[in-house]
């Protein structure tokens, strides 16, 4: 990090693309209903479906939490781990799916021993349930420590699905929070339990208020970070680079 900012005058970043032909919930095969995250009679079949999976209560109301990627320190999971148990407190269930950390699956199989009607975890990586729990949550959470670009919030903002992040590289780049213009996801700034803790709370506070929840799906949906857009920044540094040589050597 210290030498990127002493260098930062010639550092670019450039996001990933995602390709919309593979994350596209109107033909993935591998949910369990094909849908448009405009239609929620649509979105709910597939939260029914991921809380049947998961073995939790099937509760539409609810707020279910997602989480798709590493247990590592890298992914925020030092503060999901601080945050669990007063979160689960909450009216809110949580799946999680991944590997990582023998801590923190250990921690994960003791909390849904714990809270086996708030939180299920798959301590694997399984495409099908990632897919499902892109499709089938409300609020996909990423409170990661440092993120250069992140592809979980692009596929859960084309599958309807809110992503909760902390203000960091890529997540910063891509996410606005909810009341802002354009806003199409909740960020935190301030990496700390509380923190997370506050953003969580208001994330179930809005998703309460249908109307105001049913525009944030709607326009993250519509949302495009495509490898054309990505590719074209790439050329952008390209020319830059030949148009500064050609100069230097005049």
């Amino acid at each position: 990090e210290g030498v990127l900012r002493t260098h930062k005058g010639h550092v670019t970043g450039i996001l990933n693309g995602l390709d919309y032909s593979r994350w596209d919930p109107a033909t993935d095969p591998l949910i369990a209903l094909p849908f448009s995250p405009e239609h929620e009679e649509e979105k709910a079949a597939n939260k029914k479906y991921l809380q049947q999976t998961a073995e939790l209560p099937e509760k539409g109301n609810v707020p279910l939490i997602g989480f798709v990627g590493r247990l590592a320190h890298q992914k925020g999971f030092d503060l999901v781990a601080e945050a669990i148990d007063d979160l689960a407190h909450m009216n809110v269930q949580f799946v999680f799916l991944g590997v990582g950390e023998e801590k923190y699956e250990h921690l994960l199989q003791k909390l849904s021993k714990k809270y086996p009607e708030k939180i299920a975890a798959f301590l694997t990586f399984d495409e099908r349930i990632a897919h499902q729990i892109y499709a089938g949550s409300d609020l996909l959470l990423m409170p990661s420590w440092f993120e250069p670009c992140g592809l979980s919030q692009m596929i859960a903002l084309r599958y309807g699905t809110i992503p909760v992040v902390y203000r960091t590289g890529g997540l910063a780049d891509t996410i606005l929070h909810y009341d802002a213009p354009n806003g199409n996801g909740f960020m935190f700034a301030h990496y700390s339990k509380k923190a997370l803790e506050q953003v969580v709370k208001k994330a179930v506070e809005v998703y309460k208020d249908r109307e105001k929840f049913q525009h944030l799906v709607k326009h993250g949906s519509r949302l495009r970070f495509t490898w054309d857009h990505s590719a074209k920044e790439y050329q952008k540094v390209f020319i830059d680079l030949c148009t500064t040589k050609v100069r230097k050597s005049i």
